[in-house]
């Protein structure tokens, strides 16, 4: 099972989304639309332009951590099984050694144990392919509704394309985060960009229940007229860690 749940990584790399600006959103803009609390604090989108951490999202949206959980014991409860299956083939393998190679019991034993055998390894199988078929199933409804809601948010707020990026700090002491800081697109953005804060709150707030509130996710969603480095770096989400 441990080849399971690894459908993440792919879905979070291969998230850019472009949005054209259309006359309703000019429309929107000129006619006053109200926007959110949260939207207003940060929006700004000079040119046009705004930034989401896809892999933020995945990480903290609560219907995504609420599905993925569900997964997770599922997963557990399926290894469970199969693990019970196949202590009980191990007995069976060890009464194999009672019979006298060439009996009639023995044969009939091994054979037992050959068909189970081949079961269970089909069953693992099975599981297996359900399982990430159910876990990918999980992020593209996950992200056919972000694209809504981003879709929905540029257009109010006039902004004309989203790019994908990761604001996951770097750990100057690991040779791969550096070499993916300085590899990373998206080099210097200008404070107001990352609109991943108001997407989460969006969501969270549509599914109902609490919300997060903060834009300022990682102490500084721009870095003031500096600006700061991010990690373009998408790690692989799985309930199972």
């Amino acid at each position: 099972m441990k080849k399971t749940l690894s459908f993440a990584a792919a879905a979070a790399s291969c998230f850019v989304i472009i949005l054209a600006a259309s006359p309703a959103a000019a429309q929107n803009m000129s006619s006053g639309q109200p926007m959110s609390g949260v939207a207003r604090q940060a929006v700004t989108a000079p040119n046009g332009v705004a930034l989401l951490d896809v892999a933020y999202l995945f990480k903290n949206l609560k219907r995504m951590k609420s599905q993925m959980e569900e997964l997770k014991i599922d997963v557990e409860r399926a290894e469970a099984a199969l693990k019970r299956d196949r202590d009980n083939l191990q007995s069976l393998a060890e009464r194999l050694r009672e019979f006298k190679p060439g009996t009639p019991d023995f044969k009939s034993l091994e054979e037992q144990i050959a068909k189970k055998d081949a079961d269970l390894r089909i069953r693992t199988q099975i599981q297996q392919r359900e399982f990430l078929e159910r876990e990918s199933k999980t992020y593209q409804s996950v992200y056919e509704e972000v694209l809504q809601e981003v879709d929905l948010f540029a257009q109010t707020n006039n902004i004309a394309i989203v790019l994908r990026f990761n604001g996951d700090p770097i750990d100057k002491d690991k040779p791969d985060d550096v070499l993916r800081n300085i590899n990373k697109p998206v080099v210097w953005f200008s404070s107001g960009l990352d609109i991943t804060g108001q997407i989460l709150h969006r969501l969270d707030q549509r599914a109902g229940g609490p919300t997060h509130m903060q834009v300022d996710r990682r102490g500084g969603s721009g870095g003031g007229g500096m600006g700061i480095p991010m990690n373009n770096n998408v790690s692989p989400i799985s309930p199972r860690r």
